[in-house]
């Protein structure tokens, strides 16, 4: 049973303004009250604030100093727009590359197992200065919701959402329902 206001997100922010909006002129009295609306990456932000371990979500322009920087120590990532590409992989797959034994390396060709070591330095990197990728974040915000340690709270997920793998275990441990 959820403990908290139902949350909505959407793709954007200006769509979740927008169904704000329309809420507040809606004619029934109050229909614009008792709900958040909000992006994927902010309920993740808010919960990261209120419920984290300490560490900070790393900004994009962290995350691109730090993936050029990691880019820049390792032979496979030598190749041009080598950071970018290890910039949004990152983002993308922190909760699965947060798990040493996650990624069968033995499996991989000599260049992924040269990406992956440039990935986990890039890790390092984030670990060595306090910082979190939002995707492993989320990760973790879920594994406290099945713990219990994170209350329930209702999420509808109204505008079609690109996830990554830590942000659906979260909506997923959250019983997010989809409208529309």
């Amino acid at each position: 049973m959820p403990t908290t206001v139902p949350v909505e997100l959407y793709r954007t922010i200006e769509r979740a303004n927008a169904a704000a909006k329309a809420a507040a002129t809606a004619t029934a009295p109050g229909a614009a009250f008792g709900a958040r609306r909000l992006t994927a990456a902010g309920l993740v932000e808010e919960l990261w604030e209120l419920w984290g371990d300490g560490r900070v979500l790393v900004s994009a322009e962290e995350r691109s100093l730090l993936a050029a920087r990691a880019a820049s120590t390792c032979d496979a990532a030598a190749a041009s727009g080598a950071p970018s590409v290890l910039e949004a992989f990152a983002a993308e797959h922190a909760a699965a590359l947060a798990d040493e034994g996650a990624v069968p390396v033995a499996e991989l060709t000599s260049l992924q197992r040269g990406l992956v070591a440039c990935l986990r330095s890039y890790y390092d990197e984030l670990a060595a200065r306090n910082l979190i990728e939002a995707d492993e974040a989320a990760d973790l915000l879920a594994s406290m919701v099945e713990d219990g340690r994170l209350p329930a709270m209702g999420v509808t997920v109204c505008d079609c959402l690109d996830v990554s793998g830590g942000l659906r275990h979260l909506l997923t441990a959250l019983g997010a329902s989809a409208e529309g």
